[in-house]
């Protein structure tokens, strides 16, 4: 995250929270950071996402703040 410029803390949990542009762009990083330690994504190693969904979860829809987007429970899959 340091060599990409993205402004990194820690949570209150003690994980690492970087400042991406978009949801996709985390995951696209997460992606690099699988094949520049020499792993093939989805064969040597998986990503799997904890949600505090609820943290977000507003009348009755999903406000991802990060994309600007609200969706429903079918637009999280």
């Amino acid at each position: 995250m340091s060599d990409a410029g993205l402004k990194q803390g820690v949570a209150d949990e003690g994980g690492y929270w970087p400042s991406f542009k978009s949801n996709g762009q985390g995951l696209n990083f997460l992606v690099k950071a699988i094949e520049g330690a020499g792993l093939t994504p989805g064969s040597d190693a998986a990503i799997s996402l904890d949600i505090a969904a609820t943290d977000f979860w507003r009348d009755g829809q999903y406000h991802l703040a990060t994309d600007n987007r609200v969706v429903d429970s079918d637009g999280l899959s």
